[in-house]
């Protein structure tokens, strides 16, 4: 008996898999005929009398939508008398919530974007009802789902970036081109992410902008159970792609070391995806002066968490951009993928502010692999230009920024 239950079940679970496999299919030609294929989105009656408003669509991580928010400040200007909407990446939402630049926040889980038919109709059906007069979507290196939330608007301007093809197939781009009445066309000149998005407001009428540090403004109101009673350094040993990230042991070593010679408190910081990386660095080093607040924080604590902090150590990963943007000296360890576009910083602005973030890197002759790594790795390796950075190297500039911080905070 069995084996005949074995084959029942076998079959059974086959039919379900087929049925599931069957719906979602369905699911998708129904989504796709609304959407790419006719665009029968653009007949749905909307509440709203006329068109009116501006749609910014800024899907991506948190690291980018800091950098971006420097030239954010700049819609304001360029549309004073409209109300301006932001699509955001529902990882950034709580902060974008808090910042001035808009006056409306749709948060979006762009990973149910991606996969979830239901959701994805939801969300651009919510987009049509309303009835955006412009749509802008500054992001040079666009996606689909960040295209097809312009073209769910059916707004008369839709607004975008010629850009490049590092997230989007260059058929895909081809085609999702078409849905923008206007493409604003890429600056060879302008190389860092700053000076990318200040030539994107530049081109849509705020000539004299010019890029700077981004700023996050002190957010009131936000309490941690965290009190420290001496300065700390905050370690955020994660990044969102694993090869990216400085070797566990390399980080318990450095804060054997720097533990050593400083009177400070260590803080490790992360998100979900970084518990158990944070739990096996908390393991490594046992000392009594390090908290764990790996996946205890959200998003706008750990922001005044870094703000208040004497120093972060991070690996290329939003902290660095957080710490950059809230003045907090910052050392971080960068890899060669996109080498010159999100770190090191430049700015163009005249006032030559003072960029509190220093990288660190191994130089190799394929640095701007976009992550195309040519080397094989194993599992989670660290990618060589990020393993051959040494931990030597890191100590020595962590404690010359350490004892410089400290001796100013210490001095009467």
């Amino acid at each position: 008996m069995l084996p005949i239950k074995r084959k029942l079940n076998s079959a059974v679970w086959r039919l379900k898999q087929a049925a599931i496999g069957g719906y979602n299919a369905a699911l998708k030609a129904v989504v796709d005929t609304l959407t790419e294929k006719y665009w029968l989105l653009d007949y749905l009656p909307t509440f709203a009398k006329r068109k009116e408003g501006v749609l910014l669509v800024r899907l991506d991580l948190i690291g980018d939508f800091v950098l971006w928010l420097d030239s954010a400040q700049a819609y304001r200007q360029l549309y004073p008398n409209k109300k301006i909407t932001l699509a955001v990446n529902s990882a950034c939402g709580e902060l974008a919530k808090a910042l001035p630049h808009w006056d409306e926040v749709i948060s979006v889980n762009v990973h149910r974007l991606r996969t979830d038919f239901v959701y994805r109709l939801r969300i651009l059906i919510e987009l049509r009802w309303h009835n955006f007069a412009i749509a802008i979507q500054p992001t040079f290196s666009r996606e689909v789902v960040g295209d097809l939330a312009i073209r769910a608007t059916n707004a008369p301007k839709r607004i975008g970036y010629c850009g490049d093809t590092n997230n989007i197939l260059v058929a895909q781009k081809v085609k999702t081109d078409t849905w923008y009445s206007k493409l604003n066309i890429n600056d060879p000149s302008c190389t860092m992410e700053l000076s990318i998005n200040a030539h994107f407001v530049r081109e849509l009428g705020c000539i004299d902008f010019l890029c700077n540090v981004p700023v996050i403004p002190k957010i009131t109101g936000i309490e941690t159970d965290f009190r420290p009673t001496k300065p700390y350094v905050v370690i955020a040993p994660g990044a969102s792609w694993r090869p990216k990230m400085w070797p566990i042991d390399h980080f318990a070593h450095l804060i054997e070391k720097l533990n050593s010679q400083f009177d400070i408190h260590f803080v490790l910081c992360g998100g979900t995806d970084d518990d158990v990386l944070c739990k096996t660095l908390l393991q490594k080093v046992n000392l009594n002066n390090v908290t764990n607040l790996a996946n205890k924080t959200n998003l706008l604590e750990l922001v005044e968490i870094i703000r208040t902090a004497a120093l972060v150590i991070t690996n290329d990963s939003s902290p660095a951009h957080i710490a950059a943007a809230t003045a907090t000296h910052s050392v971080c360890i960068l890899g060669g993928g996109h080498f010159g576009r999100f770190l090191p910083y430049s700015t163009e602005h005249l006032s030559n502010p003072t960029i509190s973030i220093k990288a660190i890197w191994h130089d190799m002759d394929c640095f701007g692999c976009s992550w195309r790594c040519k080397f094989t790795l194993e599992g989670d390796q660290a990618v060589p230009c990020i393993s051959a950075i040494s931990v030597d190297l890191v100590v020595n500039r962590c404690q010359a920024l350490l004892t410089q911080i400290l001796d100013t905070v210490m001095s009467p």
